[in-house]
């Protein structure tokens, strides 16, 4: 959560709640089949640990790892897939 909440306020000055929990009641809900770059991907790890991360395009989020720092997963891998959770728009499209 605190990768999510560094990159939307310095890229664009939207502060996001602290926790990933607080997050996921953020924007606007959409489909996995509607992600666009920059909407913020959700999944649930376990009872206890929810993971969010910023949706890139072509399948692939960037999210912080614990273990192995910032990096970018692909949505469609095996574990990511099982633990999807749902998404949410944050940046709306301007005309």
């Amino acid at each position: 959560s605190g990768l999510a909440g560094r990159l939307y306020h310095d890229l664009f000055q939207i502060k996001l709640p602290r926790t990933t929990n607080n997050m996921v009641n953020t924007g606007a809900v959409i489909k996995r089949s509607e992600l666009k770059p920059g909407d913020l991907v959700f999944f649930h790890i376990s009872w206890r640990k929810n993971h969010v991360g910023i949706y890139l395009g072509n399948d692939e989020f960037v999210h912080a790892s614990s273990k192995r720092g910032v990096m970018i997963s692909n949505i469609n891998q095996t574990y990511w897939k099982q633990h999807w959770w749902t998404a949410r728009r944050i940046l709306l499209a301007t005309e």
